[in-house]
């Protein structure tokens, strides 16, 4: 991330803090919610909303940069999948935003080119082979590796991140070794369900615990108490987690329930006021875990700033989810998670 653009964020989270002012500095966009895979923990496949047209995904990349967003998040289903994301990738960077995104990888080797505008990738990652097939899918791990060796060849910057379950917890330590001997960061979350009966329609996340997935509150703080101490030590750049994040999920009540009606006492949360997440079809929300919970605006019909400005509140205001908390801790102005990111990006 540029000078200019870290600069600019600062100014709207300070503006925020002291005033109240709302700007989304930071947007996720689910460019679409195809997928190649079949994660066991992920309902993606369910999701039936439509997906924008190339000049209407231009529309929301503009729309986002009009009302002051720096940086731009590409998730799904796959990103990869689109055959335009080339375009959306340029125009995002025409409008001066920092791109990451987040990807299994496929693809890559053979359309790199087209995608190259993406300043950080994200890749997922969940284990030595046979775990990463068991949970994402066969052929899924080779996948990974090529997309691994074509970013190094071609000196592009990407992270991973683990999905940490049942079926790979005990594949931290090899994770973590990876990373290190290959030198790249490596980010993990926890797996978190909607839980209380049927989700709300549109909500990407599986309503129970598969088989093999579940891992006892007990067993995360064992693994957050060891991230932490790793990350204190000779870790420290590897582990893109911050101590900040970590801590405050060790502080966590209970595990297995992803969200609370009350405020962390760490910090704010600042969906859908500092960040907010853009739909395959247009529609705006707080942040991608409130699908089905909110009403959510279309950006297509209101305009990105008029969408942004209704939003409703999200009906959470604290939760374990990995991106939201690490945002929510910068953008509550806490040194140490700002500074574990600003170095980073």
């Amino acid at each position: 991330m540029r000078w200019q653009q870290k600069i600019g964020c600062l100014q709207a989270v300070v503006r925020a803090n002291l005033f109240g002012y709302r700007q989304p500095i930071s947007c996720q966009y689910a460019v679409t919610n195809r997928c190649p895979w079949r994660c066991a923990y992920c309902d993606i496949e369910n999701a039936t909303r439509e997906e924008c047209s190339t000049g209407e995904a231009l529309r929301v990349v503009d729309g986002m940069a009009g009302s002051g967003v720096h940086r731009l998040h590409l998730v799904g289903g796959e990103p990869m999948l689109r055959d335009d994301l080339g375009e959306i990738i340029g125009r995002a960077r025409e409008r001066g935003m920092y791109v990451t995104m987040a990807t299994s990888g496929v693809r890559i080797p053979r359309l790199l080119d087209r995608v190259r505008g993406v300043d950080l990738f994200l890749l997922s990652y969940d284990g030595p082979e046979e775990v990463h097939d068991r949970q994402r899918g066969d052929g899924s791990y080779r996948v990974l590796r090529e997309a691994i060796s074509t970013l190094r060849r071609e000196g592009v910057e990407f992270w991973t991140t683990t999905v940490v379950t049942g079926g790979n917890i005990d594949s931290v330590e090899e994770i973590l070794e990876t990373a290190r001997r290959e030198r790249f960061v490596s980010n993990f979350h926890l797996l978190y369900f909607a839980g209380g009966g049927e989700p709300p329609p549109g909500y990407i996340h599986p309503d129970r615990c598969r088989e093999g997935l579940r891992v006892p509150p007990e067993r995360y703080r064992e693994l957050l108490r060891y991230l932490l101490r790793r990350k204190k030590s000779d870790l420290k750049e590897t582990i893109g987690n911050s101590a900040g994040y970590l801590r405050a999920l060790l502080d966590w009540d209970d595990l297995s329930a992803a969200y609370r009606e009350e405020k962390c006492s760490e910090c704010t949360c600042w969906a859908g006021q500092l960040f907010a997440y853009v739909d395959s079809n247009g529609d705006l929300y707080p942040c991608c875990d409130v699908i089905g919970r909110v009403p959510c605006r279309n950006v297509l019909e209101l305009g990105f700033s008029e969408a942004f400005r209704t939003l409703p509140p999200a009906p959470c205001r604290s939760c374990i989810v990995a991106c939201y908390t690490e945002m929510n801790l910068m953008f509550s102005l806490k040194p140490g998670a700002i500074w574990n990111w600003v170095q980073k990006v």
